[in-house]
């Protein structure tokens, strides 16, 4: 085994034993970022194509797993430590050649907009999706 492999089964152990537990919702943030010029901030990475309106679903869109958005939120109200969602978009929408597009917007300011909860098969593939007016964007070089 590589020491990265000796890692995640060290994390694989402990996770299991939290869970075992029964105390509480594990979950693991991508990234902690303590910044010096403004708040600290949990972020939340995905890479993911743009949801595209359609029949049931009204508005360009992007978000997260339903689960991640209840237990971030829940975070979010007993620590006041912002969540930043941020998304690499994998479509062409918007898409500038040599560039990645990269969508960004606190989850606690997310949430105070109309969203779409999509269906799913007992909490499995459930997302929430939140109206692309309300993020941000910028472009970093590939």
């Amino acid at each position: 085994m590589t020491i990265e492999e000796i890692g995640k089964l060290g994390e694989r152990i402990i996770r299991e034993w939290i869970k075992k537990e029964g105390k509480g919702y594990i979950w693991s943030p991508d990234w902690i970022w303590e910044n010096e010029i403004d708040e600290d901030k949990i972020i939340e990475v995905k890479h993911q194509e743009i949801f595209i309106p359609g029949k049931n679903f009204p508005y360009y869109g992007h978000g997260l797993d339903l689960r991640q958005a209840i237990s971030y939120m829940k975070f979010y109200n007993k620590h006041e430590i912002p969540i930043m969602l941020m998304i690499i978009e994998l479509s062409n929408y918007k898409k500038k050649k040599g560039k990645h597009l990269i969508w960004w917007a606190y989850l606690h300011k997310l949430e105070k907009t109309k969203y779409y909860n999509t269906g799913g098969n007992r909490g499995h593939g459930k997302k929430r999706i939140y109206n692309i007016e309300y993020f941000k964007y910028f472009y970093i070089l590939i």
